[in-house]
């Protein structure tokens, strides 16, 4: 797995925790499968969050571009 693919799910995990919902909800957010959002999302997974999901994702949560990537040039934590 993938150091993007590891920060995606980070987030993603990050979205959930804020908004209070789990792998069910966000799949219905997106109009996904579950069972399919739920595989995606597990550690390990050999699934990945595609590009076209990733701004989805960011797009349906009110987040900036690429904020899942990482790439987010409001994020102000200080990382020492």
């Amino acid at each position: 797995m993938g150091q993007l693919d590891t920060t995606r799910r980070s987030h993603v995990y990050e979205l959930l925790e804020e908004n209070a919902i789990g792998p069910e909800e966000l799949a219905y957010c997106l109009g996904k499968e579950p069972k399919v959002m739920s595989a995606m999302l597990r550690q390990g997974s050999h699934l990945h969050i595609s590009d076209d999901l990733a701004r989805q994702i960011e797009q349906a949560f009110s987040k900036p571009a690429f904020w899942l990537d990482g790439d987010d040039p409001s994020d102000n934590t200080l990382t020492h």
